[in-house]
């Protein structure tokens, strides 16, 4: 068995440890363990492009999410329309969806667990993703498993989640992304 000896710490090393952490300083030996970020919280901390997936639009036009760049676009991935957590997002929602319209925000559902592409009862007009479990996979979301995911103006995807997000979160991840920061910053150098 290793012998340990015991640290015996002055009255001055006691003091200079003090300072430093009142500093803001580690001292050396006394590094705190690195807090490590879980995969989901890495790949919201780089930017990466939206991928692109299709739907068929009003009159069976295909549409697109990069028709729609310039447009906040909120996707949510589920089994299907009755899953519970697609149905407590689409409710949180629909509770604040008149602030949330007035951001002209697209939602389209994509349902992976399902071959049919039944519309969710719901008063959110979502558009329906032509292949649901593709559009899954896209976005790197398992098969079976729920995700709530903002793709900011710009085309860039600013928010995946796993969870269901209060409707506010969503809003506020809008209305921080970076295209509308950028207009506000070039509306304030004139």
């Amino acid at each position: 068995m290793k012998k340990t000896r015991p640290v015996v710490l002055t009255s001055i090393s006691v003091l200079t440890i003090a300072a430093a952490c009142w500093l803001g300083v580690t001292p050396a030996g006394l590094a705190k363990p690195k807090k490590t970020e879980s995969p989901q919280q890495q790949q919201n901390a780089v930017v990466r492009p939206a991928p692109d997936i299709a739907w068929l639009g009003a009159g069976g036009a295909r549409q697109s999410i990069k028709k729609f760049r310039g447009q906040p676009v909120v996707v949510l991935v589920a089994p299907g329309p009755d899953n519970g957590e697609f149905q407590k997002q689409a409710r949180l929602i629909e509770k604040r969806y008149l602030d949330i319209s007035a951001r002209k925000i697209v939602f389209i559902a994509a349902f992976s667990g399902t071959a049919e592409h039944p519309q969710p009862a719901s008063s959110i007009p979502f558009a329906l993703a032509a292949d649901g479990a593709g559009a899954a996979a896209t976005f790197g979301v398992a098969n079976g498993k729920f995700a709530c995911i903002v793709i900011g103006p710009d085309g860039n995807v600013d928010l995946q989640s796993e969870r269901v997000e209060p409707a506010q979160r969503i809003l506020d991840v809008v209305n921080n992304s970076h295209a509308p920061q950028a207009a506000e910053r070039k509306g304030q150098g004139s």
